[in-house]
Order: C-alpha cells, then structure tokens, then sequence
C-alpha cells in the first residue's frame, strides 16, 4: 500500500479521534455544535502536525516488510 493512502487513513483517524473528543466535550458542556466543529480542527491540526512522524512510521514498516 501508498504511503499516501497510509496517510490518508491515518488523517482519516486523526479526524476522527478529534470529532470524538468534540462530541464528549459538547455533550458534556451542553454546546455539541461548538465542539463538533473544534473537534473536527483539532483532529485536522493534529493530522497535519503530525504527518512526518506518519510517512516515517509507514516508511519503516514498509522496509521491515521487504526485509523479510
């Protein structure tokens, strides 16, 4: 598989984990369409900050896997 359908997946999870995070928040404070939204942000921003730390974590699976 692509690193960059790898990437995607994991951005795909990135999002998710933060709408998540946003449904908790806005269910417990009363204001779900607030969070939803800041959830959804974190979860892009975390996606991006992220995605060297990805492409490397996928780049070193993809070599473990030739290896063998």
């Amino acid at each position: 598989m692509s690193s960059n359908k790898q990437s995607g997946r994991s951005s795909g999870v990135a999002i998710a984990l933060g709408v998540g995070i946003g449904t908790a928040l806005g269910v417990a404070t009363g204001n779900l369409g607030m969070w939803l939204g800041l959830g959804a942000g974190i979860g892009l921003a975390l996606a991006f900050a992220f995605r060297g730390a990805i492409a490397q974590h996928v780049n070193s699976k993809s070599a473990i896997r030739r290896e063998e």
